[in-house]
């Protein structure tokens, strides 16, 4: 992949959107000192470079009555990339599951799933967890507290 060579504008553009996704092109002109069409043909640049994957809106769990967050770790029986992409289609429509990264270490996958509750962790870990194809291990660590969650990356 081309890597995407970013001046001082595009990053302050980008920090910008970082920080508020609903910043106008208008205000993020006026702060770098550009005209709108200029701004707009860096963002369109930006978002077709893949630098840019998405806007979203973040949500306050608790209001929505998602109080339990877990931090699961699985283990594949077999790493290989069709035990991998097995596990990749399994999880794809769990709307419980909000994160997944492999580790380094004996063939781990951790899951962030975010669920109302322990009743609900229990249905989601017995019902659909377990009925994923290949798993070895499981090991779930639940969250008593979120003291820091970020999305701003470092620029």
């Amino acid at each position: 992949m081309k890597k995407l060579n970013l001046d001082a504008v595009d990053i302050a553009i980008l920090k910008m959107l970082q920080n508020d996704g609903r910043a106008t092109t208008k205000e993020m002109a006026a702060a770098c000192f550009l005209s709108i069409s200029a701004v707009n043909r860096r963002i369109k640049r930006l978002e077709a470079s893949g630098v840019i994957e998405q806007y979203t809106a973040i949500l306050r769990k608790k209001d929505l009555e998602l109080y339990l967050v877990a931090f699961v770790n699985v283990r594949l029986i077999d790493h290989n990339e069709n035990s991998l992409q097995v596990f990749r289609t399994s999880i794809a429509g769990l709307q419980e599951i909000k994160q997944c990264s492999l580790t380094e270490s004996n063939n781990g996958i951790i899951l962030k799933v975010v669920v109302n509750d322990l009743v609900s962790y229990e249905r989601f870990y017995q019902e659909k967890l377990l009925n994923i194809p290949g798993l070895g291990d499981i090991h779930s660590q639940l969250a008593i507290a979120e003291k820091k969650c970020g999305t701003v990356l470092k620029l």
